[in-house]
């Protein structure tokens, strides 16, 4: 019945295996990988970030900005290589969802991360110190339904 009102938009998508892995020669991830990849990682994998890595999904506990939100309700999270490309190939396991500040923070900083799938994501403070996030792990109850 909903179906049938005028105005209705299906959007018919294929299904998508969490768990293949997915590659490609280039730099660029496929639109199917970006999907699985931020399918996987619902939100940043940064301790106590929770930004969402999928465009239009709301944050579950911080309050954004009006001009935060709207980056975030029009482009979702960046996607990174966990091992710099090219010599990480572009995989579905060698990629991962941070939001675009804390991909800067990697990127322009000391800041450091290692992903262990039984643990989720710890990242290294230019200063030594350590935090994990259990959160950033698949499998964890943060993702589940």
């Amino acid at each position: 019945e909903w179906c049938t009102r005028a105005g209705t938009k299906v959007t018919i998508r294929p299904v998508i295996d969490l768990a293949e892995e997915m590659t490609t020669d280039a730099y660029t991830p496929t639109e199917r990988m970006v999907e699985q990849v931020k399918l996987r990682f619902p939100e940043c994998p940064f301790p106590g970030c929770h930004r969402p890595s999928r465009p239009g999904h709301k944050a579950k506990r911080r309050k954004k900005q009006p001009d935060e939100q709207q980056q975030q309700q029009e482009h979702g999270s960046d996607l990174d290589h966990r091992q710099e490309w090219p010599e990480g190939q572009t995989t579905s396991s060698n990629l991962y969802p941070p939001c675009r500040g804390h991909h800067r923070l990697k990127t322009f900083t000391d800041w450091t991360y290692a992903y262990d799938p039984a643990t989720g994501f710890t990242w290294a403070s230019p200063l030594g110190y350590t935090y994990t996030d259990p959160g950033s792990n698949p499998d964890s109850p943060r993702h589940s339904g």
